[in-house]
């Protein structure tokens, strides 16, 4: 599909506490998504298809890079936690 969003945000109102039930608003109808935040209480979701290259991609930068014997993989899977937890990854 030509131009999906990176990610997208359920929303379901300003009034979403983090104890609510998700399938009580959606039998309401009244949960819908955006492409950016509106309320504090948006529940994001990211392509899976993006997080995976971008692990994909550190794995591979971290096979090519002399860090200590068994560190690789756990290395390039922090690496990656910390790029898609943040912001200014998903403005490009």
């Amino acid at each position: 599909m030509k131009n999906a969003p990176e990610r997208i945000f359920l929303q379901a109102g300003s009034h979403i506490e983090p104890d609510d039930d998700f399938k009580e608003f959606a039998a309401d109808g009244v949960v819908t998504w955006n492409d950016a935040r509106v309320w504090d209480g948006d529940v994001e979701y990211v392509r899976l298809d993006l997080v995976v290259a971008e692990l994909l991609r550190n794995i591979e930068a971290a096979r090519l890079t002399p860090f200590p014997p068994g560190g690789y993989v756990s290395n390039a899977v922090s690496k990656t936690a910390h790029i898609i937890s943040r912001e200014e990854y998903f403005s490009k």
